[in-house]
């Protein structure tokens, strides 16, 4: 089950724009808290799950028998070997350069959820040895919004930890209710655009 009720707000936007290609590639792929499960169990979804933790991906390989499981950790050059070209639903959540690999990524799926972090303008520029580095880690949630909108993509709202984007030409209406909160790890940063 995801988070903070992402599988309902997922739900919702496929309930308007329709399941496409029932293909996914979430990346961070977890079993705890996943984006992901829910489209597989319940509507059927096949696609490329992707995670570091060899742990977690014996977990994933156990649970989802029919899924390409990906052990690896997944860089702005190799994120395109791994996301499928049809692809309709994009989760992403490593807690490092995020930015740059949803950047990189050549494809545009129709729902993206990428997860952000409490800082007011901020955006990894390099991977972070530990996860949720307490000097930042991902992308804030105006990085991540200025992001999807040069990429083509509507922002829909957020969660208290992840943000949806929906690419413009398909004109979504749904949107998430206001969130005020964040509930991400706060980091040392206040206000910057790389770390170092």
């Amino acid at each position: 089950m995801s988070q903070f009720r992402e599988d309902e707000h997922i739900e919702s936007v496929f309930n308007e724009i329709g399941y496409g290609s029932r293909i996914l590639c979430d990346i961070g792929a977890r079993l705890q808290y996943s984006n992901a499960a829910n489209l597989i169990r319940k509507h059927e979804f096949t696609g490329v799950l992707v995670d570091a933790s060899k742990e977690s991906c014996a977990e994933l390989k156990l649970t989802f028998p029919g899924m390409r499981v990906v052990e690896s950790i997944v860089t702005p050059q190799d994120v395109n070997s791994l996301v499928p070209e049809d692809c309709w639903f994009f989760s992403l959540d490593i807690d490092s350069y995020d930015w740059f690999v949803w950047a990189a990524m050549t494809v545009r799926p129709a729902l993206v959820v990428v997860e952000t972090n409490p800082l007011p303008i901020f955006f990894a520029a390099k991977p972070n040895a530990a996860c949720k580095d307490k000097n930042g880690y991902g992308m804030s949630v105006s990085a991540a919004i200025a992001l999807g909108h040069l990429k083509g993509y509507d922002y829909i709202g957020r969660t208290e930890a992840n943000a949806f984007f929906v690419r413009k030409e398909l004109d979504c209406k749904f949107t998430l209710p206001p969130m005020n909160e964040h509930k991400g790890l706060w980091c040392g940063n206040l206000n910057n655009v790389l770390h170092g």
